[in-house]
């Protein structure tokens, strides 16, 4: 996508950009989603009511972190604009978070469940809402069109739809398929 701007035109490259940029984080976000706990039950051995304890009360963090993020995201000043900029730092961190997460150390005492609350919280509470927030906020600051937007909006929702629809139910499929 270009550099953020307030103008009222947008190009083709912002509709092919709100298509295909949600692809990467979404498809990860919905894997969190739909295989984690999973994972760390019946692959790691962790016991589910902790682990979903962990992962509800990291929610109530989740929630506090957008609201901030949202300050900072408005305060933000970059030659990149405000929205690219925060996409741009996020990726490498993004990237890490999500293996770390699938690398969890041991599965007896305390540990990995701490383990699981730190990676967790640091990937949807830090690593998601930068990314997701500053995606979700771009078009207000690609044009000041309201049809313009509506239109990147839409763009970015059936892409999204299409790729949760897909993730979310061909994930056990594939993780069958490997073993």
């Amino acid at each position: 996508m270009k550099k953020e701007n307030n103008a009222n035109t947008y190009s083709p490259s912002d509709v092919v950009g709100m298509l295909i940029g949600p692809e990467a984080g979404l498809t990860v976000y919905i894997l969190i989603s739909t295989y984690l706990l999973y994972f760390y039950t019946d692959v790691v051995g962790l016991n589910v009511a902790i682990c979903s304890t962990l992962i509800l009360v990291s929610k109530i963090f989740d929630g506090f972190s957008d609201v901030i993020f949202g300050f900072i995201l408005d305060r933000t000043k970059s030659r990149l604009g405000a929205c690219r900029s925060w996409t741009l730092r996020i990726c490498i961190p993004y990237a890490i978070m999500t293996v770390l997460l699938f690398t969890v150390p041991g599965n007896t005492g305390i540990a990995p469940y701490v383990y699981v609350f730190l990676t967790y919280n640091i990937m949807v509470s830090v690593c998601y809402t930068v990314g997701d927030i500053s995606e979700n906020t771009l078009p207000t600051y690609i044009t000041r069109n309201a049809k313009g937007r509506a239109l990147l909006y839409t763009c970015k929702g059936l892409s999204a739809g299409l790729t949760a629809y897909i993730v979310s139910n061909f994930t056990m499929v594939w993780v069958g398929m490997l073993g």
